[in-house]
């Protein structure tokens, strides 16, 4: 039971990191294109 319980801790774990690792991909770019947007919306005003 042991061995069974580790196991599924392990596959969850990877589960896991395989799903941070694809939203932080996603969340990478609007963070970035935001943060490029509000380059563009100052420049103007100077």
């Amino acid at each position: 039971p042991s061995e069974l319980q580790k196991d599924k801790l392990k596959i969850l774990e990877e589960e896991f990191e395989a799903e941070m690792k694809t939203k932080t991909a996603k969340i990478k770019p609007r963070v970035i294109g935001c943060i490029w947007q509000g380059f563009f919306n100052v420049y103007p005003e100077n």
